[in-house]
């Protein structure tokens, strides 16, 4: 999680948790400053979930079936320094594509890029280094679905693109829009997730899609002799 929410709400948080209700060990890093966005880290504290500082925390947070939120200084610190180098010269450098495909396990990636040429190289370094990951378009950089259309999902298991795991972009127009909070705001988001976490409020059907998605991807990944 290296962007953070501008215009909509960071509902990376939300994704985390629909799938550790699932079971799922669930990891998040990144930088948890940004001056002009809200980022993951804030809503994790919203949601009274502790950051983490080492792997006894992320493992209490896997315990009690909660995702865990790491900094990207306690995973690499010589990485996290070239990310601070952006507020020193004002612009994003290679650091942030290296930090999205950081491998902190055997598990699966969600890996998410924002211009259409990075979709392609990173499809390329998937396959050559073997990867298992969900390749797929973010929403304002963030690695969740775009709550208002469902974004093309690529799986990949041992760098394979796997087509009958993967979902394909929505097309046409929508016909209706999900009820989203109207500001982006970390405290106004962490209450809309908790209002969907406790099913007060139904989740946004890409994200749902996005989650049966992994589900599938892990199984398979798991139990690749299983039928699907």
């Amino acid at each position: 999680s290296y962007n953070g929410a501008r215009k909509l709400p960071n509902l990376t948080p939300l994704l985390a948790q629909m799938l550790a209700q699932e079971g799922v060990a669930v990891l998040v890093h990144g930088m948890p400053e940004d001056p002009t966005r809200v980022t993951t880290a804030q809503v994790f504290q919203d949601l009274g979930l502790p950051l983490a500082t080492g792997v006894q925390d992320i493992e209490r947070a896997w315990d009690r079936q909660e995702p865990a939120y790491i900094r990207t200084e306690h995973l690499c610190p010589p990485l996290a320094r070239l990310l601070d180098v952006r507020w020193v010269i004002g612009l994003r450098n290679p650091g942030h594509t290296v930090a999205k495909l950081l491998d902190t396990g055997d598990g699966l990636r969600v890996v998410n890029y924002t211009h259409p040429e990075y979709g392609s190289m990173l499809t390329d370094f998937l396959q050559a280094t073997a990867a298992n990951a969900l390749l797929m378009r973010g929403t304002e950089g963030e690695p969740f679905a775009d709550p208002r259309r469902t974004p093309r999902m690529d799986v990949f298991l041992a760098g394979q693109p796997r087509a009958e795991l993967s979902v394909p972009a929505r097309e046409g127009v929508l016909t209706q829009l999900p009820l989203l909070p109207a500001t982006c705001d970390a405290a106004t988001t962490a209450h809309y997730i908790q209002a969907v976490v406790s099913g007060e409020k139904p989740a946004p059907a890409p994200l749902q899609q996005q989650v049966e998605c992994l589900l599938q991807a892990l199984s398979q990944r798991l139990h690749p002799n299983a039928s699907s």
